[in-house]
């Protein structure tokens, strides 16, 4: 079975506890993604709605240290995302820590990505597809055009987060997170490491990859394999068939 986009898993509710200037924009661009947002205007209003929530952003206006946030839901079950100026330490019990100046658009697709890795779990005997690449979790098998490709549990690992977040971007921390949750995140060296020889593996040219690409200063994404899909269709439509040129006679 193929995984359905992560569109169509989107979740039921989304709780923003922040500033109004950030909230309605955040709440329309949530929207727009099939969500329904609703807003919190105080902490006490965050710790009750967020309660039965599938995701609640907070900020350091509405929750200045990030307390009630942390322990909003259930964190296995509530993904919990706190939007903050000056970074406060980035602990086990949040999801993610984002800039106030990332866009909507940004902070949407990294809400999703994280329900969707977080709903993988419940889906192992589920094919993993994305473009030219097939994971199978249950027999930990791997295809690669259509051919098996040798993998290490850890790449495995990491390939199936990253089909899992439907072409959105994974910080590194959220990756490493997936990947060794027993393990603090560390500066990132030991994934990259990884994703150097996973590139080995599939790409033609690992020191330009066109599959598994980096979105610099964040994280890593799978390429956009619709639009690939449209850039070679017309590749092939635009070459000429030597069998359609005109026959010239003199």
């Amino acid at each position: 079975m193929k995984r359905a986009p992560v569109d169509s898993e989107a979740p039921a509710t989304v709780v923003l506890a922040i500033c109004p200037e950030r909230a309605l924009p955040l709440a329309r661009a949530f929207a727009a993604r099939g969500c329904a947002p609703m807003l919190a205007f105080s902490r006490y209003q965050l710790a009750s709605f967020g309660s039965n929530a599938d995701i609640v952003v907070a900020d350091d206006d509405i929750d200045p240290r990030g307390e009630t946030l942390r322990v909003v839901g259930d964190v296995s079950a509530t993904i919990r995302m706190f939007v903050a100026a000056r970074r406060r330490g980035d602990p086990l019990d949040v999801h993610a820590h984002l800039s106030p100046d990332l866009s909507p658009t940004h902070v949407v697709a990294q809400a999703l990505a994280l329900v969707a890795l977080r709903r993988g779990a419940d889906t192992c005997r589920e094919t993993l597809t994305w473009g030219p690449l097939e994971l199978d979790p249950s027999r930990r098998e791997s295809i690669w055009r259509g051919h098996p490709i040798d993998l290490t549990a850890t790449q495995f690992d990491i390939l199936a987060a990253l089909v899992r977040s439907g072409g959105a971007v994974i910080t590194k921390t959220q990756l490493q997170r997936e990947v060794w949750p027993d393990s603090v995140p560390d500066d990132g060296e030991r994934l990259i490491a990884h994703i150097r020889r996973i590139r080995s593996r599939i790409e033609p040219d690992p020191s330009r990859p066109q599959f598994l690409l980096t979105a610099r200063g964040v994280g890593f994404r799978l390429a956009d394999v619709e639009s690939e899909s449209r850039r070679n269709l017309t590749l092939v439509s635009t070459k000429r068939d030597p069998t359609s040129a005109p026959h010239l006679t003199g």
